[in-house]
């Protein structure tokens, strides 16, 4: 997953708040940052925005399927939107 500009990271941030559990950011070299703790928000939000990874190569996991589900909600709204 890719961030292109602050407006989507604090959109996507306000999402993350809202789950319950546990949501980390995986990359294909096996790195995670934890997307709930503050340190590793912003590990994470550097590694979408640096533009180091393709989009397919990093991927939002969360512990939880509620939580799954909103952030697969803000994807997919995010992908129309830039679709449009």
């Amino acid at each position: 997953m890719k961030i292109r500009t602050a407006e989507e990271a604090k959109r996507l941030e306000e999402v993350i708040k809202k789950c319950r559990r546990t949501v980390y950011l995986t990359t294909v070299d096996g790195d995670q940052y934890d997307l709930k703790s503050l340190f590793g928000w912003y590990l994470g939000i550097i590694e979408m925005m640096n533009g180091a990874y393709d989009n397919s190569e990093m991927k939002i996991v969360a512990k939880s399927n509620e939580d799954q589900a909103l952030i697969s909600s803000f994807i997919s709204q995010r992908q129309m939107a830039q679709a449009a």
